[in-house]
């Protein structure tokens, strides 16, 4: 899906970098960059390991995460990607919204949209100081709720709660 998106992209310097088709999907990926003449402009990297993906997110000017799995639950990638400073366009689907934050963090759009995606890509590229400044409130909320420790805090809190509601008859 994201793949439809390119050719609409209106940066003439645009160039994606699509990481993790593995498996089936790649030969299908290749074929359609094919269809769609997109191949000067996007490079596939079938696997990358999970200790290198920050490079990946500090190299991007914007992180697309365009998933169309109902099941996704929360989105971790995107989390990585605005730790890094990176602003997200991501899928309005399963937990996502709940870290992608529509213009605060970065931008959502409807699973399978591709002229949404396109638009919100636009708006990115064009818009240096939109881009630092989604980067740097996603930065800003991963250090505020989602480090290990404030996650932990918050594990133990319910853990808590559920004592204390059981002992109490709540």
């Amino acid at each position: 899906m994201f793949l439809k998106a390119v050719p609409f992209v209106l940066e003439k310097n645009f160039k994606a970098i699509v990481v993790g088709s593995k498996g089936g999907q790649q030969e299908s990926l290749r074929q359609l960059i094919h269809e769609l003449s997109i191949s000067h402009q996007v490079l596939m990297i079938e696997e990358v390991e999970h200790e290198l993906l920050p490079q990946f997110y500090n190299l991007a000017d914007i992180f697309v995460f365009p998933t169309v799995m109902k099941t996704e639950g929360f989105g971790i990638v995107a989390l990585e990607s605005m730790a890094c400073g990176t602003p997200v366009i991501a899928s309005r689907i399963g937990g996502i919204p709940e870290v992608v934050r529509e213009d605060q963090t970065g931008f959502l759009f409807e699973p399978g949209n591709f002229q949404e995606l396109s638009e919100k890509i636009n708006v990115l590229l064009a818009d240096d100081a939109m881009r630092a400044n989604l980067g740097r409130a996603g930065r800003e909320l991963v250090e505020s709720e989602y480090t290990w420790t404030v996650v932990a805090q918050k594990t133990l809190d319910i853990y808590r709660a559920a004592i204390m509601n059981y002992r109490f008859g709540r």
